[in-house]
């Protein structure tokens, strides 16, 4: 398995300190332990930080309490880590903040000691840490002392002289949380850097690959220099080789490269490798750095292509994406704010709560958020400021995060407060009034909801009259949602200039949502113009995912754009947040938290690129299988068409013919040139978006029929033994033609031929029969046609074709003659995917420890589901609805017209169930009440159900019914859903049927 991006990285073992109480581990360098940084603050990140005692109300992480990466002062490498503190309180235990990076829990170990270095700045401070141990219990440290001038290395035994209940701690542990003290009132900054454990850490953590940030992009036509810190824990020296295979995210050819390393002691070194020849793209790189039975691995994105480096677009719809910037520190904005400006973005959501903008009443002037304001106007990036979450304290009787004000005059007062300070910053264009208000962000009621914006806006609006108001984004649909919460919002469009609401998942969830919102606006006979503020999606830790991400996100955009209501969309987010929430799945940023672009990052500065200054056309059909959305540019008339295969096909091929010539680029940029003026040009659009552009003004595509193009052939076809491709040809030459069609492998081997003569004006369909093997797993299988053309013209044009190895759904008369069925086998370590990551966990040992054996059949009406699951322990204790975070199995069907339908099967706390949680009619969702049973022998749990065919969208008939489906096995031993075994992706780690397998009713 590659090491998720999330993976923190030892380093070497600092000095043991002077002038602490605690003991020295003084052993032979043979018998030292390991020594592994989790924190050397060398990829610009920031802690979050909680206040807990004595800070004062002008006190906000991340302006003047937090623990960020810095270059105010030097230690080791560009960056340390700068604390910042602001304490009001006397007295011992007055004052307390406490600092977690989630990032820096990814190691863990058999903790000996815990080191850093440190320069007090002559403030006298103390540091203590929160450890969590095997059984997730938290046991805190002793205090080390931090004072005095210049870095010094400190160093804390853990042991029973520093850890109360020591005895019960049960290793390997890891450091969840610092806690920073005072004991007297002060206001500055400490620095630290090179946080490490001392102890016995896993194989798999003694090397650890680190990239080296050189910027997001990679100049076109330059050779491409990359360079990994690779990392020795141990203290003895190692050697040995690191692999790289390199390949463009959307797969093609794969580079293999290695290079020896030599890593001293406790030590680092830097291993560089030079690419040339790379076209523009999005990259992967798999890397394995092996010394003896040491191994670790790491996945990297690196990407080839030309950043628009600024500001680009000039009319709405407004092309942004948010950032953290509230929770980061001054390096890490200005470098974010910095890849904006790469992107060529409009603008920036930025969040704020009331009491930060205005803690004490009167003073407003919050100079820290000034900064971050002025930061994004020298870059020319717009901003969106979320007034969210918390009113000031002086307007509530009682304060409470999250609730209304109760001194609704005060409110008031404030709120021109806030207009009279953004007014003052040329570049905020828009308030957003609170996040996500329909669900728990807000603990009032919608008529309190009605009752702050009603009260709010006058008076804001006064004081800052160029400044748009929008409503809280909602989620419009939600299982969680205050009942009708965001219709009534959106029905008093007297209360706002614009509606704003959020779509995270699929462009289907957000067109949902888009559409609803204007119907609800229709209702009240007045118009006011959509934003969404907050519209993602997850990539997760593996490139299927992060293509994933990057394509969802063209085609959400692109619809967005294609609305002539959108205002502006803000994508969520800029970069992975991972070390924010524990165990969360935060991958919803174009730039992972390593700074590495994934493919979304290329594909919005693409996007951005085709896009700005465009106008929405009426929508078009190129293909009926073929999502498409035009748009004309402003400037040169270029007619600019977006396109994707619909829900349920893989690719989708058609002429097209134009007057002039057109451009087909791919997401990334990568252009070809279509001859579509000097006849009909083939396209195919497989899997991914692609950009058609016109080279000449209002030259639209026109249809081509078949009779006018010299040959056809599908995708896509269904295999078995042997395949069938049906060709058409047409002579459309004045002398006879031989027509040769040859298929062939990616390796290039033979599988078929077929010929034929066609005189003149001639037409003929004919089928190329495929050998595949019988062998081969259920999936898919890209295959080479060239059709060739000798005689009346000499033409030879290269086609892909997929072979669908489908699983046979057969026909029986019950369910339990699915015997007969061929059976899906999961019971291999590639099947696997450890969910949480922890060298000293139990990793799957083998088909007694987990394994499915499935098999589906049908009858006329119904589809049996058959499911033996192998489990060591079987463990099920959720409702219906949350059976996947525990032992069950899901099961997804995607249909050729693009049905979409996922099901959760388990025993349930309510007993045998089945849950559909995902479905294009969102009627569907929910507790399905069709026959399931769950049984359990020995270490065999046997799910069975019957569905009704109709529900899923797919009929039987006469001929074979093409469909894509999915399977997956959550596994909890006990310790939480720590792993899956899936049959293809496409639901556990990331919601997206193009990963799915095939199936066909027989």
């Amino acid at each position: 398995m590659i090491a998720p991006l999330f993976f923190c990285f030892p380093r070497f073992a600092a000095a043991l300190a002077a002038g602490l109480s605690f003991a020295s581990l003084l052993h032979a360098k043979e018998n030292m332990p390991d020594s592994a940084i989790i924190a050397d603050f060398e990829d610009v990140g920031t802690w979050r930080t909680r206040p807990v005692h004595g800070t004062p109300p002008e006190a906000w992480f991340s302006a003047n309490i937090s623990l960020a990466s810095s270059v105010g002062e030097h230690a080791h490498g560009n960056y340390v880590g700068e604390i910042k503190f602001m304490f009001a309180g006397t007295g011992k235990d007055a004052n307390e903040i406490t600092l977690e990076r989630e990032k820096m829990s990814r190691i863990s170990a058999f903790i000996h000691a815990i080191e850093f270095e440190a320069d007090a700045k002559g403030h006298d401070l103390s540091l203590a840490f929160d450890i969590v141990d095997s059984a997730n219990r938290v046991f805190r440290t002793a205090r080390v002392p931090l004072t005095g001038n210049g870095w010094k290395t400190r160093h804390l035994d853990v042991n029973a002289d520093t850890v109360p209940n020591f005895s019960e701690l049960r290793f390997p542990a890891v450091i969840r949380k610092i806690h920073v003290y005072s004991d007297v009132p002060g206001t500055g900054s400490a620095f630290i850097d090179d946080l490490r454990i001392i102890g016995r850490v896993s194989r798999a953590q003694k090397i650890t690959i680190f990239p080296r940030y050189d910027g997001l992009a990679h100049e076109p036509g330059k050779p491409v220099v990359l360079t990994y810190r690779l990392r020795n824990a141990s203290a003895q020296p190692l050697a040995g080789q690191l692999s790289l295979d390199v390949q463009e995210a959307a797969g093609g050819p794969t580079r293999s490269l290695v290079k020896p390393f030599a890593l001293p002691a406790s030590g680092e070194s830097d291993v560089s490798v030079t690419l040339d020849g790379l076209s523009v793209g999005s990259y992967t790189v798999q890397m394995k750095a092996v010394s003896g039975d040491i191994a670790s691995a790491y996945l990297d994105f690196f990407a080839v292509f030309t950043p628009n480096g600024h500001r680009i677009n000039r009319t709405p719809m407004w092309l942004g994406v948010q950032d953290q910037t509230t929770w980061q520190g001054e390096a890490e904005t200005k470098l974010h704010v910095s890849w904006m400006q790469a992107l060529g973005a409009d603008l920036t959501r930025v969040g704020l709560s009331g009491d930060r903008i205005e803690p004490v009443r009167g003073r407003y002037d919050a100079p820290e958020f000034g900064h971050m304001l002025d930061w994004y106007a020298d870059a020319g990036i717009d901003v969106c400021m979320l007034y969210t979450d918390a009113v000031p304290r002086w307007t509530q009787a009682k304060p409470k995060w999250k609730e209304p004000p109760t001194d609704y005059e005060a409110f008031a007062e404030h709120a021109g407060h806030v207009g009279s300070f953004l007014a003052a910053h040329h570049n905020v264009k828009y308030l957003e009034f609170w996040n996500e208000p329909d669900l728990e962000f807000f603990k009032g009621t919608t008529e309190d909801y009605l009752k702050m914006l009603g009260t709010f806006g006058p008076p804001f609006k006064a004081a800052a009259p160029g400044i748009k108001l929008l409503t809280g984004g909602m989620t419009i649909i939600h299982p969680a949602e205050k009942k009708v919460f965001s219709k009534t919002v959106i029905q008093h469009p007297e209360l706002y200039d614009l509606a704003a609401f959020h779509s995270h998942g699929t462009v289907g969830d957000y067109a949902t949502r888009h559409t609803l919102v204007e119907k609800w606006l229709s209702e009240t006979g007045r118009t006011r113009r959509l934003v969404n503020t907050e519209a993602g999606a997850r990539s997760g830790y593996d490139i299927p995912g992060a293509l994933s991400q990057a394509s969802t996100l063209v085609q959400k955009i692109t619809y967005a754009k294609s609305r002539q209501d959108c205002e502006f969309y803000a994508w969520f987010i800029l970069q992975d947040y991972w070390d924010m929430d524990a165990l969360a799945d935060d991958s919803l940023g174009l730039v992972t938290s390593d700074n590495r672009p994934k493919p979304s990052f290329v594909a919005y500065n693409e996007l951005i690129r085709r896009l700005a200054n465009t106008e929405p056309m009426a929508e078009v059909t190129l293909n009926p299988d073929l999502q498409t959305y035009a748009f004309r540019n402003l400037d040169n008339g270029h007619i600019i068409y977006v396109c994707w295969p619909k829900s349920g096909k893989s690719s989708v091929r058609f002429w097209a013919g134009a007057t002039g010539a057109y451009v087909l680029s791919d997401m990334f940029g990568r252009e070809q040139s279509l001859a579509t003026g000097s006849g009909p040009a083939l396209v195919t659009v497989a899997r991914l978006p692609v950009y058609l552009e016109s080279t000449r003004p209002d030259d639209r595509l026109g249809p081509v029929s078949a009779e006018s193009t010299f040959f056809n052939l599908p995708e896509s076809v269904v295999a078995g033994s042997t395949a069938s491709i049906p060709l058409q040809f047409h002579n459309l030459w004045g002398t006879e033609t031989q027509f040769t069609a040859v298929a062939r492998n990616t390796a290039g081997t033979e599988l078929g031929r077929a010929a034929v003569g066609l005189p003149a004006g001639g037409a003929t369909e004919l089928a190329l029969k495929v050998a595949t093997p019988s062998s081969h797993s259920f999936g898919s299988e890209d295959l080479l046609v060239t059709i060739a053309t000798t005689g009346g013209a000499v033409k030879q044009v290269v086609v892909p074709v997929t072979l669908q190895h489908a699983y046979p759904v057969l026909p029986v008369s019950r369910v339990a003659d699915a015997s007969s069925a061929p059976t899906i086998v999961l019971d291999q370590a590639a099947d696997v995917h450890e969910l949480a990551f922890d060298p000293f966990r139990a990793a799957w040992r083998g088909p007694d420890d987990l394994a499915l054996k499935s098999r589906l059949t049908h009858d006329a009406h119904t589809l049996f589901l058959s499911f033996d699951v192998t489990d060591s322990k079987h463990v099920q204790t959720q409702p219906p609805d949350q059976m996947w975070k525990q032992d069950c199995v899901q099961i997804a069907f995607n249909t050729t017209d693009g049905r979409l339908t996922e099901l959760n099967l388990g025993l349930s706390n309510a007993g045998p169930a089945i849950w559909c949680s995902q479905a294009s009619d969102p009627k569907l969702k929910g507790r399905w009440n069709f026959p399931v049973t769950v049984t359990r022998t020995g270490k065999v749990t046997a799910y069975r159900a019957e569905i009704p065919l109709a529900q899923l969208g797919l009929t039987a008939g006469d001929r074979p019914v093409p469909f894509r489906f999915a399977l997956v096995v959550n596994n909890d031993n006990g310790e939480g859903r720590v792993r899956i075994m899936q049959w293809f992706g496409g639901i556990a780690l990331h919601k997206n049927p193009d990963e799915f397998g095939f199936g066909s009713l027989e």
